[in-house]
């Protein structure tokens, strides 16, 4: 698959991260899990998770759900961190939310790309993505997955 543009496809995946955490002052140490949404045309994070001990479909679901809900801005932030929306007026923005919006785009991604792990191919997660009208294409085994376009529209 060929990505052409911004959103068209979106990359989860998790990593462990190579640190321990504690969950409370007198806690015991645990791994830390990563996972990211990353739009595969242009590379940038559209969300992240951490997850202690491991991450489950439901962590991944959630991190889905960043991808397509509005950040709020919160009240100690300035102006300069408002998300501006070209051709779209921020108080439509802001009602359609209900809320001002932080400077994190969202949007509902074309295709989701997924590695085989089982949070991936949980039957709740592959049916939230059908919801939101995502098409589901798990990254071929041990190949890496889509690629871009070079800025001028030719391959090779």
């Amino acid at each position: 698959m060929l990505v052409h543009r911004p959103g068209q496809v979106v990359a989860l995946d998790t990593t462990v991260l190579p640190v321990m955490v504690r969950e409370g002052v007198f806690g015991d140490p645990v791994r830390c899990h990563l996972s990211l949404a990353l739009d595969v045309h242009t590379h940038s994070l559209c969300a992240f998770r951490l997850t202690l001990v491991s991450d489950t479909s439901v962590d991944i679901a959630m991190l889905l759900r960043d991808v397509v809900m509005p950040l709020p801005m919160r009240p100690d932030w300035g102006e300069d961190l408002e998300w501006p929306y070209p051709g779209m007026p921020a108080a439509i923005v802001a009602e359609f939310a209900g809320h001002k919006v932080a400077g994190l785009p969202f949007f509902t991604p074309e295709t989701v790309t997924t590695d085989h792990g089982s949070v991936y191919r949980n039957h709740a997660l592959v049916e939230s993505q059908r919801v939101l009208g995502c098409n589901i294409l798990p990254a071929r085994v041990l190949a890496p997955g889509p690629t871009r376009l070079p800025a001028s529209g030719h391959s090779g």
